[in-house]
């Protein structure tokens, strides 16, 4: 995965919740997210049809994106490689642009970044012909399912973005490209070199260097004068750029949107308590089959994925979840009292209705006895009322 990038659009399912599938099977086939150096748990969700399903798009080039012809420099121009969506049980989705650089440069690469991140048309972005902007692609593709931020009004119109470049450039531009992607900035933007607590600079070998925000995760590699490493770098390195740490990113990305879905439905303050049960189970399944702390044994997959947790602040979102889960249990509870209070006083009713129907089959009984018909009906009223008084209690004192 040389000098490419993937520009991700979340998306929710059209009932919230479960695998979306592309309708039109024709225009999609499907394909297997085969992860290494991950825990057998991590592996076993990679596998799982009922958790995650990916599909790729067959004919990209069908799909006209204004690709910003007209506002690079050079001759040298990005490919649209491909389109990929990757559906997770948890509602929550990724549609994915896979774009290839070619031998455009890290500066190129950034500015073309900068521009292609934005879905909807802006100052920036312009519209030639019948070229599409990104959401409008998204929705063409996909008709059935909802972008993330037409559901959620404090999201901004951008993709995520999961930049690998191989760059021969040295130190000091290197580390610029790589704090520019990382936010994917434009080349009149200062960028800050210090550390920031809000993004993360992880470098674990020289030849290795990592950097991550809310907005995008990058990896710039470059070659060594050793010829082992060079060769790791060629034939290793951009396959487990490829396959293994963008599945990681996904899994980042589930939780963190996931978490924000259901803290935003629980915030709706829904009274129904069918749809507080739907919510209450979504939750256990984002906290038992989608959130994970520890997914790999490899030390640098498992720091990167660390890092990134941070970053994303999945842990607090989690934390909202639970905190908010709390309070569902009470509405739950409290609206099965009222339901359980409603039910009490309709057998009370029909409890009377009984006991009134049974008076009158007594008075009737008495009257064979000889008693006069005044005494036989105040003994079966005074016997009717004591068995609905004694009836009004019991369901009550059940019912609280």
């Amino acid at each position: 995965m040389d000098n490419s990038s993937i520009f991700i659009i979340p998306t929710i399912s059209e009932d919230t919740v479960g695998l979306y599938i592309p309708s039109d099977q024709g225009e999609w086939e499907e394909f297997y997210l085969d992860p290494d150096y991950f825990l057998c748990y991590i592996r076993d969700l990679a596998k799982d049809c009922m958790r995650l399903r990916s599909f790729r798009y067959r004919c990209p080039d069908s799909v006209d994106i204004y690709m910003y012809e007209d506002k690079l420099l050079s001759c040298r121009r990005p490919h649209l490689s491909g389109i990929q969506f990757v559906s997770f049980g948890s509602g929550i989705g990724f549609l994915e642009f896979v774009v290839d650089y070619g031998q455009m440069s890290p500066h190129e690469i950034c500015e073309f970044a900068y521009r292609f991140k934005k879905t909807a048309p802006s100052r920036e972005h312009y519209q030639i012909g019948a070229k599409l902007t990104l959401q409008e692609a998204a929705t063409k593709i996909l008709p059935g399912v909802r972008l993330f931020f037409d559901c959620e009004a404090d999201f901004k119109r951008e993709c995520l973005c999961y930049h690998c470049l191989n760059c021969t450039t040295d130190r000091e531009q290197r580390l610029h490209t790589l704090l520019r992607l990382r936010r994917s900035y434009h080349s009149d933007f200062s960028v800050n070199t210090a550390e920031d607590e809000t993004d993360m600079v992880y470098m674990p070998y020289e030849y290795d260097w990592w950097a991550g925000s809310e907005e995008a995760l990058v990896n710039i590699s470059c070659p060594t004068s050793d010829e082992r490493t060079n060769r790791y770098i060629d034939q290793f390195k951009s396959i487990q750029l490829e396959k293994d740490y963008h599945f990681m990113y996904l899994l980042l990305l589930n939780q963190r949107y996931s978490a924000i879905r259901l803290i935003e439905q629980v915030a709706g303050g829904s009274r129904d308590l069918k749809h507080i049960q739907e919510i209450a189970q979504r939750i256990v399944a984002l906290k038992t089959n989608y959130a994970f702390r520890i997914v790999s044994g490899d030390m640098i997959y498992q720091e990167v994925y660390n890092r990134m947790y941070d970053i994303l602040n999945i842990d607090n979102l989690l934390k909202d979840v639970e905190d908010n889960e709390s309070r569902m249990e009470m509405v739950n509870i409290r609206q099965e009292e009222k339901t359980g209070k409603v039910v009490n006083t309709i057998l009370s009713g029909i409890a009377a209705l009984s006991i009134f129907s049974a008076a009158i089959d007594a008075a009737s009984l008495l009257d064979r006895f000889g008693l006069s018909s005044t005494v036989s009906t105040v003994l079966a009223t005074a016997v009717a009322l004591a068995a609905i008084i004694f009836g009004v209690y019991f369901f009550r004192k059940n019912g609280q």
